[in-house]
Order: C-alpha cells, then sequence, then structure tokens
C-alpha cells in the first residue's frame, strides 16, 4: 500500500529509488524505529530535526538495529540458505554511526564508497527535493537544499573523524567510478581484502543480480538548480578528502 501511494504521488519515483515487496531496503528504516533516522529528513523538510539528529549519539540505535537484525536472524535460522550467511548491509546513514558502530558490532567490515562530492550532494538533494516536493506544494529548492546539504557535511565531519580509529583491516576504500565500470571485479577485490573466499557460484550470483539492473529505467537527477551551495562550498568541505581518495 505504501509503494502505491508513492508511486501515485510521485510517478518516477521507481526510477529513482528501486523498491519492491521483495527487494532490499536500506538500514535508514530500522533506525527509524528509534527516531534517530535521515529518513524523517529526506521525506520531509525538518531543518530543526536535522540540526538536532546531526548531533546525536548514535550507539543506542545501532544496539536496536543489532536487536532487529537478530530477530530476523532467527526467523530464518533453520533455513540452509541463510544459516551461515554474513548480513551486508547499506545506507550512507551508517557515516554517521562510526564512532559507536564497532562497539556494537566489532567484527564488523566496512566498504566506504568514494564519489565526486559535488556529484553526489547534487544527486543527495535531487532525491530529497522530490520526495518533499511528493508531500508539499510549498517548497524552496535552495533552501531545501542548503538543509540537506549542512546536514551530511556534519555527518561527513564526524565520519572522518570515526574512520581513523576503525583498523586497516576492517575498512576497504572504494571509488564510485571504478565500482560502476566493473562491479564484479571490485566486489572480489573486496573479498580479498577482508578475507573471504571467492568462489564461482557467488561470482555468478554477483554477475546475474548486475545483469538483471541494466534494464531498469535510469533516474536523470536534475543538476542544473541552485540548492543553495556553491563550489567554493564544496572544495572548502571537500577539497582535502577528494585529495586523498578521489
Amino acid at each position: 500500500v505504501n509503494l502505491y501511494f508513492y508511486k501515485m504521488l510521485g510517478p518516477s519515483y521507481a526510477s529513482m529509488y528501486h523498491l519492491t515487496p521483495m527487494s532490499f531496503q536500506e538500514c535508514v528504516v530500522i533506525f527509524a524505529q528509534n527516531f534517530l533516522s535521515a529518513q524523517y529528513n529526506t521525506i520531509s523538510h525538518l531543518p530543526s530535526y536535522a540540526k538536532w539528529l546531526a548531533n546525536q549519539d548514535m550507539k543506542t540505535t545501532v544496539i536496536w538495529h543489532k536487536k532487529f537484525l537478530q530477530h530476523m536472524q532467527y526467523g530464518v535460522r533453520n533455513l540452509p540458505k541463510y544459516s551461515k550467511t554474513t548480513w551486508l548491509l547499506k545506507t550512507p546513514f551508517y557515516l554517521h554511526t562510526l564512532d559507536s558502530l564497532l562497539d556494537i558490532y566489532p567484527d564488523a567490515r566496512i566498504v566506504w564508497m568514494h564519489r565526486e562530492p559535488k556529484t553526489h550532494m547534487t544527486s543527495l538533494c535531487s532525491m530529497t527535493t522530490f520526495f518533499n516536493g511528493m508531500i508539499s506544494d510549498d517548497l524552496d529548492w535552495s533552501v531545501v537544499g542548503r538543509t540537506n546539504f549542512d546536514f551530511w557535511v556534519d555527518v561527513f565531519k564526524r565520519a572522518m573523524k570515526a574512520r581513523k580509529k576503525i583498523p586497516v583491516k576492517q575498512i576497504f576504500d572504494v571509488k564510485y567510478d571504478d565500482f560502476a565500470s566493473d562491479p564484479v571485479d571490485m566486489a572480489r577485490r573486496i573479498y580479498s581484502h577482508f578475507g573471504i573466499a571467492w568462489t564461482p557460484q557467488g561470482e555468478k550470483a554477483i554477475s546475474d543480480y548486475v545483469e538483471s539492473t541494466r534494464t531498469r529505467e535510469k533516474h536523470k537527477h536534475r543538476t542544473n538548480i541552485d540548492y543553495g551551495f556553491t563550489d567554493k562550498d564544496i572544495e572548502n568541505v571537500f577539497g582535502e578528502y577528494r585529495q586523498k581518495f578521489l
């Protein structure tokens, strides 16, 4: 029912964010149950909430997240397909949890995707304004964009500080362009870094999944809009980051 209303309010929703009743979903939905999640300020323009969220300790939310996964794991404990598998989790909001993530998941293996900051921020703002526009007719793109920019800059700075404490063996840096050009090879490199066995069956499963996504309609983000930040703002925040990771 929720998907029906999403598609009714935003017909191009499916091309921006692939979601079906049986597809994977990001962990912001789990975090939202503890009322600490970027899901809220992505769907709605909530500047005071975004500012508050950027300064919250996420440890209790990560603890809840673990309990949630344990609950789901218990439900499939007797199914051979899932009995010895590893959770593969994804959301940009994990950046906001890094300072407490390894306290709760000490054996976590982190893959950090790096993308040109201007492209990334513009895409985020395009997505945020799209969702905001589904529930509001009074939308100032530059105000919504700037709120979004400031929030993710705060999250980014917190994450960069936290990653200094993460052991090298537990983190792997990936350039977005490298991943996009050959996702199967990048998956192989990730497995190698973390000492995970790479099998023909696994490679076929990944290749088949990648191939299945090629026919999906791709959403074109609105990049020629004033989202309230400038190239200078990007350089001031991400200049050093660009040199190190891109």
